[in-house]
């Protein structure tokens, strides 16, 4: 409880009436679906019985909704500790453990989730190679026709547990132009796999060699160099050369050679360079017809001394007139980002945005390698032993033997002990079917008739086997989908041009929208559809974030409750809200395709440990997540801990630490409150928006965090993201709005800036238009992929001229079609605004550094609003809000206390409410009940505090000497524990009493309004008791309490529980011999030398007094 529960005392004394309703009642005390869930980590399967029946009976005491059982591993990761194993995931001991949760959770009224796996990444032990991911690899021979072909192809580079052919293309090259050309051949003293020699000169620096070294000291020495070798089909005359090394990772000393025979080698230049430079070299020119770049050194940021390995974006060697030698084979500049386009990288790390993969250099004309009619398929000609037999024709041909291999990442991660293992194919149903009769069904069956009622839902956790470009079925698939052949344009896969940059660039479309489209259709669907047959839900985490080739919101609208994540800050990981706020792209989700819930994995760290604040780090972070659309948090991590394992006991690597060892556990359930209450509230009725952006048919595809802004309504309008899916499934119009079988309804359509557009939207999108919408967007030049090409792009054409007019100028304009209209040049927030559409949500007051975020649902007459100040100060400001006629109504999500506001104003269908924030602070706003009387325009909704005497003197502490503090303590003043001399008081955790006697000064004995307790500072947590009585417990600034009706005029006892977290009591130990520490667990990322972090009563400690609201 806070100090916000007098304000209720303050106006009650002013004539408010009580609060009544059944969402009144609610709010103070939310329903379970409202309730916190815990993603509950039984690391390495060490759990006991035990444990969780205390885990189980603690969340439930403290107002937990339930659980999502994580079997997993990572303990030992980021230099921690590896935990005891316990029994492996799917034994036995383990589903006897597993059904003693789910029965525990029964009867306790919990619901509870699961994992179906170990760790992430689906699959473990019973999973064949064949089953795993995969990728396509290649190899590449050249022969001269006419002439019989009668030869062994070279089997591509490929892990050794999984080789497959795939097929097997020849093409026509285009003879040079230059008859005296040389030819090159490229090799190097080492590789890995996916960074092959070939990738340290093929004109793109997107690519790289690696040499084969990864461990430390396994990179370039004068003893044991590693080189790129440039052997010329004659001799050749260098006279320079430059090397591009991958950022960080490049060449720091080495030399060029010549050689005469490719034995006997002299030098022609060394260099050595620091820091970014990179080494170039011009000199008199040497002929040779074999050149080496030797490197004895590296930069390597991880082991600077000793580096794995060397790496080279790309090498280039020159004559004296500056004509690059050994790059004969680009004919022209590779596609742009082409390793992304054919799913051989992924791109940047979380939801990243994909429009890059969307654009292309300009085409120049003969660039293209050859046409697709000309592609000839060879695989039949060639036998399982690798062997071609062909007759090839006249010309130069180049034959590329394709296969799949394992994929970079194919394993299981994270996983207990046990279940390592290869990942599932993703885009496989047949792969998935047999794990699920395998593992899933049998847990299913373990769980009896609890299934669809204590085991609520199935999940599966983060999809970090990255990109994959290959799957048994995608041939049939893809002509199945696309409608034409895939084998022609194989080629491009390999970084060539077929028929043309465009030509390719839209095949590639086509490649990862086939790969998208396997990743719903053989995998989230079915696991829909096979968890349903038995009553459960689903809300795997099927959106990402990492960059995986799918369209996320289409996956995410597959779950019953779409989850993502987001992340509390930290220090060295995940810094800044682009990399920690994944929460609009499941909301978005959930509104477009009518679901009620949206998760989040909440709280993830990598660095802190039990290191995160309450109210200036995870309150923030929750509330901006709830502006995104959060409305269930899975506390990430909640680890079960058996009592053997000491405390704090185990821990995952990552997470804000949470279980019943948690020092401020006893006294968590107001913050825990306070997340369910929001929750409630945010999962009433629907979400408001005036926009919904369609972000293309592409894949990958992601949405980003809600300040990204892609409709371009913000400030003071919100949006959703929808899927081609949406749009042409479930979009429909009425009255001049866009609306869902749902409910959910939007004023406009906006389209992505781009060329492209898929020729199914465009034809819905005159279809829409016609019945009377609103579409913003420049006018599409062509087609996405190449399905019907050319005519696709005839018909979008057509479509767009209609839609558009014929002169639709860049600048801007409007064009009506049926009765609806065409707009572009403008953004959605402005064409709202010259509609007359006001912002939903606007304020004043404050300065630049103000940040209010906020988020309006409507539950039938009900518009719902919650308002965060995202800053750690105080802010007043006039909040004005797009309804009308109605008493707003604020309800404080900290204490369950709800009241009308009486000082308000309405004007032009909108009410302005002057608001105070408390740092951090946040309100909902509510507007259900018509205003009977008028509104007063004047005056202040909340009390005006004044520090009317301030408690000085000494104070009586008691700490717990079970944990190191002395029994009992004088504070002459208050101050932070770490600045005591006393080892046991600056490294103790826990709490600590703090005791004080005063009397009123005389000039408030006889005060007649309400008084105010003031803590001032407080790290972390403060129950307050005043004369006996609890006045609550203060976890967020500004640590107030109302003591009205505790205080008396004379003989005040005040007692004061300050609870800080575990780092100080692990940090003391840390200098201790090992049977005297006190704490006991496998985290090693806090040190002897690592700070303390602030604890105690800080203050200073007042009495305020608070005068009311003036009327």
């Amino acid at each position: 409880m806070r100090y916000q529960l007098l304000l209720m005392a303050i106006v009650v004394g002013l004539g408010a009436t009580p609060a009544a309703g059944w969402i009144d009642r609610a709010f103070e005390n939310p329903p379970l679906e409202a309730r916190v869930r815990a993603y509950w980590w039984w690391l390495n399967g060490n759990v006991t019985k035990e444990a969780v029946t205390r885990d189980l009976e603690e969340m439930a005491a403290k107002g937990f909704g339930g659980a999502l059982i994580c079997d997993a591993g990572g303990a030992e990761q980021d230099g921690n500790d590896q935990v005891p194993h316990g029994p492996d995931f799917f034994s036995p001991a383990w589903r006897e453990l597993y059904q003693h949760a789910l029965r525990e959770a029964d009867r306790l009224g919990l619901e509870m989730s699961l994992n179906i796996q170990s760790g992430w990444n689906l699959g473990g032990p019973m999973v064949p190679a064949e089953d795993a991911p995969k990728k396509l690899v290649w190899s590449e021979t050249r022969v001269t026709g006419p002439t019989r072909i009668e030869r062994p192809l070279p089997l591509p580079q490929h892990r050794a547990e999984l080789y497959r052919d795939v097929a097997v293309v020849a093409y026509p090259r285009k003879r040079d132009a230059a008859p005296n050309k040389v030819t090159v051949t490229l090799s190097a003293s080492s590789g890995q796999l996916d960074h092959p020699a070939s990738h340290g000169c093929d004109g793109s620096s997107e690519t790289f060699w690696v040499s084969s070294g990864v461990a430390a000291g396994k990179g370039p020495s004068r003893q044991r160099p590693e080189w790129l070798e440039f052997r010329f089909d004659k001799p050749v005359a260098v006279a320079g050369f430059s090397v591009q090394g991958r950022p960080g990772y490049g060449p720091t000393e080495g030399e060029l050679l010549a050689s005469d025979d490719g034995t006997n080698w002299r030098s022609v230049q060394a260099f050595a360079v620091k820091g970014r430079q990179q080494p170039t070299a011009s000199f008199d020119s040497v002929r040779a017809a074999h050149f080496r770049l030797a490197f004895y050194n590296a930069a390597d940021p991880r082991y600077p001394q000793s580096p794995r390995n060397v790496q080279v974006a790309e090498a280039r060697l020159v004559n004296d007139g500056g004509i690059v030698l050994n790059v004969a084979e680009a004919r022209h500049r590779p596609i742009q980002m082409w390793a992304q386009k054919a799913l051989h990288k992924a791109l940047s790390f979380s939801a990243p945005d994909t429009t890059p993969l969307l654009e292309e250099l300009p085409a120049e004309p003969g660039e293209e390698d050859t046409r697709a009619a000309d592609v000839v398929e060879l695989t039949a000609q060639m036998d399982a032993a690798g062997t071609l037999r062909w007759d090839a024709p006249a010309g130069d041909w180049e034959i590329l033997r394709f296969g799949c291999t394992l994929n970079d990442h194919c394993r299981v991660s994270t996983c207990s002990e046990g279940w390592d293992g290869y990942a599932l194919d993703p885009f496989d149903k047949q792969a998935f079917a047999t794990y699920w009769q395998q593992v899933v069904e049998p847990l299913i069956a373990d769980a009896g008739p609890l299934a669809g009622t204590a085991l609520k839902y199935l999940h599966t956790d983060s999809w970090e086997v990255e990109v994959a470009n290959w799957t048994p079925t995608l041939p049939g698939e893809f002509r199945a989908r696309r409608g034409y052949d895939l084998v022609p344009f194989l080629p491009v896969i390999a970084g060539r041009i077929v028929d043309s940059r465009p030509v390719s660039n839209r095949f590639l479309h086509d490649f990862r929208k086939t790969m998208g489209d396997l990743a719903v259709d053989n995998h989230y669907r079915p696991f829909s559809e096979w968890a349903h047959r038995h009553g459960l839900l689903l809300h795997p985490e099927s959106g990402g974030p990492h960059a995986v080739p799918v369209d996320s919101l289409r996956c995410l609208g597959m779950n019953d409750a779409p989850m993502s994540e987001f992340w509390a800050w930290s220090w060295r990981h995940r810094v800044g809200d682009t990399n920690r706020f994944f929460v609009k792209q499941p909301a978005s989700a959930a509104h477009t395709y009518g679901r009620q819930f949206v998760l989040a994995e909440g709280f993830t760290t990598i660095g802190p440990h039990w290191q995160e604040t309450l109210w200036d780090n995870l309150k923030p972070a929750f509330d901006q997540a709830c502006c995104e659309g959060l409305n269930r948090l899975v506390w990430h991590a909640f680890v079960c801990s058996p009592a053997e394992m000491g405390m704090p006991g185990q821990q995952y690597f990552a997470g804000t630490h949470l279980n019943p060892n948690s020092r401020w556990w006893p006294k968590s359930g107001p913050f825990f409150a306070y997340l369910n209450r929001c929750q409630f509230l945010l999962m009433q009725g629907r979400f408001v928006a005036d926009a919904a952006y369609y972000y293309g048919d592409h894949v990958p595809n992601f949405a980003q965090l809600k300040r990204s802004d892609p409709a371009r309504v913000l400030p003071g309008y919100d949006y959703d993201v929808a899927t081609e899916e949406v749009v042409l499934t479930r979009m429909s119009v009425r009255e001049g709005q866009f609306v869902l079988p749902d409910g959910m309804s939007y004023r406009l359509l906006v389209l992505p800036e781009r060329p492209a557009i898929s020729v199914s939207v465009l034809r819905k999108v005159k279809e829409l238009v016609a019945a009377g919408a609103t579409v913003i967007g420049a006018k599409p030049q062509h087609a996405t992929g190449l399905q019907n090409f050319p005519d696709c792009d005839a018909e979008v054409a057509r479509l767009a001229k209609e839609l558009w007019g014929d002169a639709a100028e860049p600048a801007g304009g409007e064009h009506r079609c049926g009765q609806g209209r065409v707009i572009w040049g403008k953004t959605a927030r402005e064409v709202l605004l010259a509609d007359g559409v006001p912002p939903d949500f606007e304020f004043t007051g404050g300065d630049a550094e103000t940040v209010l975020d906020t988020i309006h649902r409507r539950d039938g007459e009900a518009e719902i609003y919650f308002v965060a100040n995202r800053g750690n100060r105080e802010e007043e400001a006039s909040c004005t809000f797009r309804v009308s006629g109605k008493v707003p109504e604020l309800f404080d999500p900290l204490t369950g206390a709800t009241r009308p506001l009486s000082v308000y104003c309405q004007a032009e269908g909108r009410t302005t409410v002057p608001l105070r924030f408390a740092p951090c602070g946040s309100w909902f706003v509510v507007f259900r009940k018509p205003a009977a009387a008028p509104a007063k325009a004047e005056g202040s909704n909340f009390p005006a505090f004044t520090p009317a005497h301030t408690l000085a003197g000494t104070w009586q502490v008691r700490f717990d000497p079970r944990w190191g503090g002395p029994e009992s303590v004088e504070f002459t003043e208050l101050t932070d524990w770490t600045q005591r001399s006393e080892d046991g008081i600056r490294f103790y955790s826990g709490t600590a009493t703090y005791r004080h006697t005063f009397d009123l000064p005389q000039s408030l004995r006889s005060f007649a309004g309400r008084l105010v307790l003031d803590l001032g500072v407080v790290k972390q947590l403060a129950q307050v008791r005043l004369n006996g009585r609890d006045l609550g417990v203060l976890w967020a600034a500004p640590f107030r309490a109302d003591a009205t009706d505790a205080i008396r005029p004379t003989g005040n006892t005040l007692e004061i529980e300050v609870v800080n977290f575990w780092p100080n009591r692990v940090i003391g130990d840390q200098s201790l011999p090992e049977d005297q520490r006190l704490t006991r667990t496998n985290v090693r990322k806090l040190t002897k030398d690592t700070p303390l972090v602030e604890s105690g009563l800080l203050g200073p400690v007042q009495i305020l007094t608070a005068a009311a609201p003036h009327r």
